[in-house]
């Protein structure tokens, strides 16, 4: 359902866009859980702006401050526990080219849903500890064969 939510079209082409091509990529080597969403929030200036530029230009009276993605595989990336999990602002700095701003571990995607105002604790079970602790160094490399580069 993100993709009906507005984003600021920089980072739907951009940032957004590159964890979309990463699971069309791995899913054809195995099945994967892949859950996202969106958090409403405005505490910054630069939030404020945005909710006033959608407001103008969509009559929205809330827009997605972040967007955050969890994509968990079975046997691919094993060095990274064959999960990877992004949060990312709604905003245009999240172009392409910079999703490896955006990965962070299953702990501070848990630790962000909640401090952004979870209406229900927010934890994704099944991890260990040291997997939920873990950061990917960097995105993970599309498999070979596969190119969904633009």
């Amino acid at each position: 359902m993100t993709n009906i939510l507005p984003q600021v079209d920089s980072m739907n082409r951009g940032a957004w866009l590159e964890t979309e091509e990463l699971i069309e990529c791995y899913r054809d080597l195995e099945p994967l859980r892949v859950l996202g969403g969106a958090v409403f929030t405005a505490t910054t200036t630069a939030d404020k702006a945005r909710q006033a530029a959608f407001k103008k230009s969509h009559a929205l009276q809330q827009y997605p401050s972040f967007f955050w993605k969890l994509v968990r595989g079975t046997n691919v990336n094993p060095q990274d526990n064959s999960v990877i999990a992004f949060w990312m602002p709604n905003d245009a700095a999240a172009k392409r080219g910079t999703v490896k701003n955006y990965i962070v571990s299953v702990a501070e995607l848990e630790h962000n849903l909640n401090r952004h105002g979870a209406v229900v604790p927010e934890t994704f079970a099944g991890f260990s500890a040291a997997a939920k602790a873990h950061v990917p160094v960097a995105m993970w490399k599309n498999p070979a064969g596969c190119d969904k580069s633009l």
